[in-house]
Parts: C-alpha cells; structure tokens; sequence
C-alpha cells in the first residue's frame, strides 16, 4: 500500500470517528446494518501502459508485473485492471477526478535484478475543457541508482477529443504522444517528434530506464506510446423494495451500488432517507430534516466496493397519506457535492397502512330479578331488576312482559341506570303470572334474561 493509499485510508477513519458527532446535527439515527445486497459497481481503471512494456520476453525489456493491494493482470492482454475507484464526475461538464486502487510492479525480463518500477493508485483527472491528466504514485529501483519514489506523478495526458463518454463514466483515451515535450529534453535530438510520456514521470525515473518511455530513434518506438486505456465510475444506482406493510407502519429493504464514501475531504459515506417523491428535501439544516419519515447513515466502512445495505421504516403518523414517496441518498456529512444524489420511488399501499375498526367485546350480563312487591286486582305492584356485569354496571331499556293462562299478556318497560331498574307491575287478575324481564343490551354489554313467577290474590272487599 503507498503513502497516498494510506492516506485516503486514514482521512475515512477520521471521518468515521467524527460520524456519531457530525449525525447528532441533522438527527439522523445510525444504523449497523452490513453491505450485502447490491451487486457491487465495477469502478474500474484498465491499461496496458505501452506495447514496449507489456512485449512479452525474450524480445521485450519487461516481465509480466506483480500485481498487488486487489489489482489483477490478465496475461492474454497484457492489462492491469486497477480497481474501487473513489472520486467524482460532473455528468454536466465531465469535470473528474477519480484514484484507484492497486499496484502493478514491472522489474527486467532478464531476472528483475536491473531494474523495476512500480505504479500504484493510478488517478485520472478532466478538466471542463476535456483535457485530463493520468497520475500515479511511482517508485524504481535500478542497478547502480538509488531508489525512489514520488506521489501523484503525471504520467501522461490526453485530449478531450480523444474520448468517449457515457453517464457518468466510462471513458476510453489516448494519451498524448506526439510532441508531448519540447525538442532536445533528454538530450540532442531526443525525443524524437517530441514523443514522450510526460516529461515529470520521464526525468523522475532512473537514467537507465528513461529511453522505454520516450521515442530515442530506435526501432521500436512506435512501441513505446502510451496504450489507450478504460475509466470507468458508474453512477450510483438504488433498490428499494417493499418488506412489511401494516397498520404498524411500512418497512422497505434498501440496496446501494456505485456508491463513494469519500468525495470531497471530509466525507465520509451517505445518508440514505424516505420523503415525499419530487426531488431530495433541504438536507442543510435539522429543521430541513424533518421532511424525511426516517432516515439512516450509511457509514464508510459499509460501503464495500461501491455497495451497501440497509432498511427504512416509517409508522403512518410520519407519512402523508395518498402521497408519493421516494428513497433519497446524498454524501454525508455536509452534502459537499450531489454525486452521491439519488430518488428511488417507493410503492406504499395506504389501505395497507389504515386499521379496521375492531368492534370490543361486549362484557356478559347476569340479570336477577324479584318481585318487590305482589300486585293484586285492585293494586300496582313492583318488580326489581339488578343487573351484573364484569368491568361496568349496564343501563339499558329494560322489559317486563307479563303472562298467565288463558289471561293477556301485558308490557312494562323501565330504564336500568347503574345496573338498577324498578319496574312498576299493573293490578292483574288472580291467578298465576310469569314476569319475563329482558334487558335489551348496550354497545358494552350483552343482552340478558331472566323469568320470575309470582301469583296474584283477589282483593278482599272491604
């Protein structure tokens, strides 16, 4: 790993570390959840640096390199594939600057005791105009020489005319050769046409290895220049799928891929948040954040070559129903860019979200009843009605139908209050009566019956 990948490694545990503190800020809860879903984004850089250096020996003056730090050489092309790049690119303006990851070691094809040097963590960079710069950190060794090493050297440059572009990377370049420095730079005559390799890479590297990078009027010069190479830096792409839809609330699964932690210095991950569709809310202040149901911070370290997981929910007192609603994302922690930027529509069924009215049990009724006082044929009587029931004391309308054999039946209707009814019996004729008394029920209380027989005497004449 070289200095500048350690670098970028430490600004990301930096930023990781300030993360709990950055989020009290915008009240924003954290989250563990681990990347795991998203197929992850091939961030790619892929080059064959020269035909001069990829010529396999005996004829050629480098052996198949050493490739490290997740870099890979495929052998039938003779290409490095350097990879997880982390950066940015305006899809407007095509303005880029987006580091790779990996080392790719080319020593002698004679043994690799004269002489190696070492690529690591090549760098592309586009200017508004379209003209970019290749950089990367490089180091040598050769017999005779000190070593060195040196950061962010350009090895080459290229012309936006040269290029070919989809959204919002994927570009194939030619790198300048043809009058690339001045006559005579290395010496008189040389390069020759001024084809070379950028003229700080060529006069960093030891003297005895220079003449592979620049045309010296051998024969194998057309050789030498630069391949064309492969950018690529997908745009960040989002998932979001549906898991729980309840009266409780509605949950969604959220998949990431594409994804950079760190954009600008001081980034560090994204925020992932559900809010009503029609572009992302002001996400500059805690106030602003309120538009958002809920929302999560998707840490550095979970972000995994360009992908993450995670999951949002929201209970229906936090949404509005009948409203379009859209899983956003955007760098954290200060929205230092709109890179990261992304609306995912969601699908929330709202009868879903709505309760059925769930009707209470009503509580069961005993009705007990007794005749307070027997009527006669000349006088009224009484009758008492009690009713129990577990958790409240029913009221109610309250009938009394009277009945004897071969008599009329007659009606008595009272209202139960606190569980009490009186209801006053008519004189009847004499004979034997029954006194079914049927309390009608309320919305908490069950129906209740209950049969009492008394016997009516004649009155005496006075």
């Amino acid at each position: 790993m070289t200095q500048h990948t350690r670098t970028r490694t430490l600004a990301v545990a930096a930023a990781t570390a300030l993360a709990a503190t950055s989020l009290a800020a915008v009240g924003v809860a954290a989250t563990t959840t681990s990347a795991s879903a998203a197929t992850p984004a091939p961030a790619t850089f892929t080059w064959a640096f020269s035909e001069y250096i990829k010529r396999p020996a005996p004829s050629g003056q480098f052996a198949a390199p050493a490739v490290s730090d997740h870099a890979t050489y495929d052998a039938s092309t003779g290409k490095v594939t350097f990879v997880d790049g982390q950066g940015r690119t305006d899809t407007g303006t095509h303005v880029t600057s987006v580091t790779y990851d990996g080392t790719a070691a080319f020593s002698d094809s004679h043994g690799g005791t004269s002489y190696t040097i070492t690529f690591s963590d090549p760098t592309v960079t586009i200017a508004a105009d379209g003209n970019g710069t290749l950089t990367a950190d490089v180091s040598w060794a050769a017999l005779g020489e000190t070593p060195g090493s040196a950061q962010d050297v350009q090895l080459t440059s290229f012309t936006g005319a040269e290029t070919a572009w989809a959204n919002p990377l994927a570009l194939t370049a030619t790198a300048d050769w043809t009058g690339e420095v001045p006559a005579d730079t290395y010496g008189a005559g040389k390069p020759t046409d001024g084809k070379s390799w950028a003229q700080a890479y060529v006069t960093a590297i030891p003297a005895s290895v220079r003449a592979f990078f620049y045309a010296s009027g051998s024969g194998s010069d057309a050789l030498k220049a630069p391949a064309p190479f492969d950018a690529v830096l997908p745009a960040p792409r989002v998932t979001a799928a549906t898991t729980a839809q309840s009266p409780a609330g509605v949950s969604f699964s959220v998949a990431g891929s594409g994804f950079s932690a760190v954009t600008n210095p001081g980034d560090a991950g994204v925020y992932v948040g559900l809010a009503p569709a029609g572009g992302l809310p002001d996400v500059s202040t805690m106030d602003a954040m309120d538009k958002f149901a809920d929302a999560k911070y998707v840490t550095p370290g979970m972000i995994v070559d360009g992908a993450f997981a995670t999951s949002l929910s929201a209970t229906p007192d936090l949404l509005t129903k009948d409203t379009a609603y859209s899983v956003y994302t955007w760098q954290a922690h200060s929205h230092s860019n709109t890179t990261q930027d992304t609306e995912t529509p969601v699908t929330i069924d709202w009868s879903e979200l709505t309760a059925t009215p769930v009707t209470p049990a009503k509580a069961a009724t005993k009705a007990t009843a007794k005749v307070t006082k027997v009527p006669t044929t000349t006088k009224a009587g009484r009758l008492a009605v009690i009713l129990k029931a577990t958790g409240g004391k029913p009221a109610g309308k309250v009938t009394v139908k009277l009945t004897s054999k071969g008599k009329k039946a007659v009606k008595r209707t009272a209202k139960a209050t606190n569980g009490k009814a009186v209801v006053t019996l008519p004189k009847l004729k004499a004979g034997s009566w029954r006194a079914t008394v049927v309390y009608a029920g309320s919305a908490a209380f069950t129906s209740a019956t209950k049969v009492v027989a008394f016997k009516v005497k004649r009155s005496k004449r006075k």
